[in-house]
């Protein structure tokens, strides 16, 4: 609304001062969404291996890999982990045959685990939910989650209590090529 909280939010100057202070916090809470559902970072991690080489009439290539992205959302790392989670693992090999002086076959194969496990909650349910002013603690003083009737989603219990979904992926390829020059055959 381009106002700021002492210039015309609240009515009274003991108000601003409650949310400044954190001296009443049931009734005028202070709480910064973003710090209560995101991590300050999460590392990701990406491996590869890769092997190749060959002789004479044959080569070969064998690549290795393994990625893993860790959730940045806070506090979900219990049993009932709702946290993105994206683990890959890769397997490719390549090997290139020369049979004869006119024959070459080439073999590609790929394989690929994936395997993703994410919050049930909408993204943008989520997202959208820390940059709005939401008048109420993440948990009451009774240990209960926060919300009040006019804001009755606390999108921390929401990532935490929704569960999540989760999917496997396994995909093998393999390509296999021939080639044959006929140079030598008239017409």
């Amino acid at each position: 609304d381009g106002k700021d909280i002492v210039n015309g939010y609240f009515p009274s100057d003991d108000i601003v001062r409650y949310y400044q202070t954190d001296t009443l916090p049931v009734l005028y809470p202070n709480v910064n969404w973003q710090n209560e559902m995101l991590k300050s970072s999460a590392v990701s991690q990406d491996y590869t291996f890769g092997i190749n080489g060959g002789e004479g009439r044959s080569t070969y290539n064998l690549v290795l890999g393994f990625m893993n992205t860790p959730g940045l959302y806070e506090g979900t790392n219990g049993v009932d982990n709702s946290n993105w989670v994206n683990r890959r693992y890769i397997t490719r090999i390549n090997m290139d045959f020369e049979i004869t002086d006119w024959l070459r076959a080439a073999l590609k194969t790929r394989g690929t685990i994936n395997q993703a496990k994410q919050p049930y909650i909408a993204e943008n349910t989520f997202w959208r939910s820390m940059g709005s002013f939401m008048p109420f603690n993440v948990k009451t003083p009774q240990d209960y989650w926060g919300g009040t009737e006019g804001y009755r989603t606390n999108p921390v219990a929401q990532l935490i209590q929704q569960g999540f979904t989760q999917q496997n992926s396994r995909t093998i390829d393999a390509d296999l090529k021939v080639t044959a020059d006929l140079d030598f055959i008239d017409g």
